[in-house]
């Protein structure tokens, strides 16, 4: 995400991956979600009545970004930024709102303002969760 690209890109304590990713915080996100899968298994065997409804966010969002050239996003820009963001469009002073830029076509970016991502990224996303077995719901 644009954010984390550009507040992290010169901090030479972080390492960013072929994806232009900051590493350390993927590693943190997958060590949440499996101390968020340790817990989860806890509470349902503790309340086995209830259900409990689990999606795997970080893992959607990678097949999202392993595969944006075949689900035709361009770039790693955000659509919706300042020009004085730099490679990403993105720049914390001066965020999506009056006296920014929008792209063209949305729909070819995954991220809408550097936080955000696009209703296409979203909705694209949202159907990888439901379709595959990134989604988990237990009765």
């Amino acid at each position: 995400m644009p954010i984390y690209q550009s507040l992290f890109e010169n901090d030479a304590q972080f390492t960013l991956d072929e994806n232009y990713c900051v590493a350390e915080l993927n590693e943190f996100s997958k060590y949440y979600n499996e101390q968020l899968q340790s817990a989860l298994e806890l509470l349902r065997t503790s309340h086995p009545e209830v259900s409990i409804v689990y999606a795997d966010y970080y893992n959607a969002f990678q097949w999202l970004f392993d595969n944006r050239s075949e689900l035709g996003f361009s770039g790693t820009q955000a659509c919706c930024g300042s020009e004085s963001g730099g490679l990403y469009n993105f720049d914390l002073r001066k965020m999506c709102g009056k006296g920014t830029k929008v792209c063209p076509n949305p729909d070819q970016t995954i991220s809408w303002d550097g936080i955000h991502l696009t209703q296409k990224a979203y909705q694209i996303m949202a159907q990888q969760l439901l379709e595959s077995h990134l989604f988990e719901c237990t009765a």
